[in-house]
């Protein structure tokens, strides 16, 4: 019997989980296929995702999976930070929650957090972006 009201959180993440180990989601460079990527911008290094973000990620997720469909080897590739500003202000912040002046550190010395903070957003699903998108139901990033 099928419950009255459906709960994603219940199905789901079974589902995607064996979607990932299938390797349902992988590009693959030496793959005969005729390659199709679109390069997805940036993400917002500030916080969380918006509605306009919504939907240029669900159209650009309809678009892969629909060319995967066609027999294409398609890769969804995430983009780099392009807001230095935001992101210089976020590590900035983070800097000072730890009394360290981004000035007394220097320009060599604060590349490292900001690097750090980069490595965060793409190595953890938990990241704000990152998971965001994954957890509206887009297909995963490479």
């Amino acid at each position: 019997m099928l419950d009255k009201t459906y709960r994603p959180d219940a199905v789901e993440p079974r589902h995607y989980a064996a979607w990932e180990r299938a390797g349902c989601f992988a590009a693959d460079p030496h793959s005969s296929k005729r390659p199709y990527t679109i390069m997805m911008p940036p993400p917002n290094v500030t916080g969380s995702l918006h509605m306009g973000h919504a939907l240029t990620f669900t159209l650009q997720d309809i678009l892969i999976r629909f060319e995967r469909m066609r027999g294409r080897d398609a890769l969804w590739q995430p983009g780099t930070d392009h807001a230095g500003i935001a992101t210089e202000i976020v590590v900035t912040g983070q800097l000072a929650e730890r009394q360290i002046d981004k000035h007394a550190l220097g320009r060599e010395r604060f590349v490292v957090p900001a690097e750090s903070h980069f490595r965060y957003l793409y190595d953890h699903r938990d990241a704000p972006n990152i998971g965001e998108l994954i957890n509206i139901g887009l297909e995963q990033i490479e």
